[in-house]
């Protein structure tokens, strides 16, 4: 989220992967509206291999396929091209952002080149 606020014009550079902490098709949703391209869901079909071998990883990426699916209905939205930020609510998390100066103009009294 900082770096959508402080150089967004990254995001037309590079590509913005999210991995850690996705459970469900909503966690999936909330990444690509905040401008992943990619969504990684290790965890969840090591559970399910774990529980049910092939099938168990077959049923969770299912099961997120349609959490996701149903997210997007409810969202109004159909392709994942158009989801984007007006699509959540991110204010709590934007009031803990940083908002203050860079200060990276205290390095150079910090820290002298050597040559």
């Amino acid at each position: 989220m900082e770096i959508r606020k402080h150089c967004p014009e990254v995001f037309g550079k590079v590509e913005v992967w999210v991995d850690g902490g996705i459970r469900r098709g909503t966690d999936v949703v909330k990444a690509l509206c905040l401008g992943a391209q990619c969504v990684g869901v290790g965890r969840a079909p090591l559970f399910g291999l774990g529980a049910g071998g092939v099938e168990g990883v077959e049923r969770v990426l299912e099961i997120l396929s349609t959490e996701t699916a149903t997210a997007m209905r409810l969202l109004g939205v159909e392709k994942v091209d158009d989801l984007g930020m007006q699509h959540i609510n991110a204010r709590a998390v934007e009031q803990q952002i940083y908002d203050g100066p860079v200060g990276l103009h205290a390095l150079d009294r910090l820290v002298k080149p050597k040559i």
